[in-house]
């Protein structure tokens, strides 16, 4: 699927039979190609094959929280995982599910102004934020609204970027916003 859109990304940044480079063409299917890395389901929703960065993603909690297990309850700490594509969310929290055995009430999600813990809609950011900090949400995937100013660092000690941002001031910000204060805990 990767290696056929590749093919197509540098048909399409090519003009239509032109020969002559075309930008916003390039751009675009950069795009679809970062979505497809990320799972082909984002583009083709019956895509039933495999999904090796979910599945690695989840296999990293499947491998932090046996680190954790160790460790006595009250100080067992979370994942993050960020990722801007929205849709990912949902996939991702299927494979925590299968893989890692996490129940719906222990993955929470921040997309945009939408909070949900266990699938169930939150009042406020600081529900997931109080939530996470008090270990009842093992995993919380977020999108890039959830870079700045929550207060993470008491309830996770492993961040994941599923991508990487455009902007080399948003991956910077994912981690100061959060990986900093979990090494100053």
């Amino acid at each position: 699927v990767y290696m056929a859109a590749q093919e197509k990304i540098l048909q399409t940044a090519l003009a239509e039979g032109s020969g002559k480079f075309n930008p916003k063409n390039a751009l675009s299917e950069l795009l679809r190609l970062e979505q497809i890395s990320l799972t082909p389901r984002l583009l083709d929703p019956s895509y039933a094959g495999p999904e090796p960065k979910l599945e690695a993603a989840a296999q990293l909690a499947v491998d932090h929280f046996n680190e954790e297990a160790g460790k006595p309850e009250k100080d067992q700490k979370g994942i993050i995982f960020f990722s801007h594509f929205l849709g990912a969310q949902p996939f991702l929290a299927e494979h925590l599910k299968n893989q890692a055995a996490l129940d719906d009430s222990e993955i929470a999600t921040i997309q945009g102004s939408d909070y949900r813990v266990g699938g169930k809609k939150g009042k406020t950011i600081q529900h997931v934020v109080d939530a996470m900090n008090a270990g009842k949400v093992k995993a919380l995937i977020a999108s890039d609204a959830a870079m700045e100013g929550l207060n993470l660092q008491y309830g996770a000690t492993k961040l994941v970027h599923l991508d990487t941002p455009w902007r080399p001031d948003a991956l910077e910000q994912r981690e100061l916003g959060t990986t900093v204060k979990i090494m100053q805990c």
